[in-house]
């Protein structure tokens, strides 16, 4: 069930760019301007154009975030002015372990429920990719507001347009304006001749591993790196790293916090056909080894709770997997 195997902690946020208003730093242009800027969100597959630069105001509103980008047109005039607003966030660990219909089921409660705040709510098809999501208007500091939140991948994706001038026109535009981007490198080539040597690769947020590979980072997700000796062997092992952050250190949690992760880890872990405590030398609350088949790949994964994040070890082939290059891969995880 959902509730079993979901972490607690996710919520998307549709926050106001009026918190950013009074930062220079963002565009503000006059009235009548018809420029207009692309912003590019390689990481998360979409692209969206809005009439200012959709610069990062992560540090000016609450909330943790995967990307939280606003932007101000005529930001002196009042009754004139404008703000954008895209808010990223990600599904949990443990998502990909529901079914279609538990997913769907999730997701529309989750987005639903953060829509509670606005009204004249309505569930919505959105692009011509047909993303699951909603829409609504509310009111923030005297000026209207309208935003859609939506499903893309393993992402929840907010846009919001505050105005009192032209709001639907401004929304439809800004929202009609968003485009996916193709996602190329999911998996390259790591290495063009027979040098397998090992390397460690600096990943992010101080996590690095060591693999016979260069490790390519996902355009559709920011902290998720996949890589392989060759991308023409249909039987080669295929190198795969995937790290979820927490909104805030897991010693820091609650009790019943620290439990409900847990114990989606567990149900998840319990959800594969064999698996066994793991021995690693990064600090960690927990650690499991599995072995499954999915998709027709047979799989090897190791996940790793920390203090600031989960990290899922993956290596996979239409073959076999290599238990001694598996054991190797996860003995080399460092966390700076």
């Amino acid at each position: 069930m959902i509730k079993n195997i979901l972490l607690l902690i996710f919520a998307v946020t549709i926050v106001s760019c009026q918190n950013a208003s009074s930062n220079k730093s963002l565009n503000s242009l006059p009235v009548g301007n018809s420029a207009t800027y692309t912003k590019e969100f390689p990481e998360f597959g979409f692209a969206i154009t809005a009439p200012c630069q959709l610069n990062n105001v992560s540090n000016q509103s609450s909330g943790n975030f995967e990307a939280n980008f606003g932007g101000i047109v005529n930001q002196e005039d009042r009754e004139n002015m404008a703000a954008y607003q895209v808010i990223v966030n990600k599904l949990p660990v443990g998502y990909k372990n529901l079914s279609d219909i538990e997913l769907e089921e999730f997701i529309d409660k989750t987005i639903s429920e953060n829509m509670a705040g606005f009204r004249n709510v309505r569930k919505i098809s959105f692009s011509d990719e047909g993303y699951l999501g909603y829409v609504g208007d509310s009111e923030n500091n005297g000026l209207k507001q309208r935003g859609v939140v939506f499903s893309k991948g393993r992402f929840i994706i907010a846009l919001t347009v505050l105005s009192n001038s032209n709001l639907v026109e401004r929304f439809n535009k800004f929202t009609n304006s968003f485009k996916v981007l193709s996602n190329k490198n999911t998996v390259k080539s790591c290495s063009t001749d027979s040098n397998t040597s090992i390397n460690r690769k600096p990943l992010a947020l101080g996590v690095s591993v060591e693999t016979p590979c260069k490790m390519i980072r996902h355009e559709d997700d920011s902290y998720t790196w996949s890589g392989t000796i060759d991308e023409n062997d249909k039987n080669g092992e295929i190198y795969r790293v995937a790290i979820t952050k927490f909104p805030t250190k897991y010693s820091n949690m609650g009790e019943y916090d620290k439990k409900k992760i847990k114990n989606n880890i567990m149900n998840y872990v319990k959800g594969k056909s064999n698996y066994s405590k793991a021995n690693i030398k990064v600090p960690n609350y927990l650690a499991y080894n599995m072995s499954f088949v999915e998709d027709g790949y047979k799989t090897k994964e190791c996940i790793v709770l920390t203090d600031k994040y989960t990290i899922e070890l993956i290596l996979f082939s239409s073959k076999s997997v290599s238990k001694s290059d598996f054991n190797a891969f996860v003995s080399s995880l460092r966390i700076d």
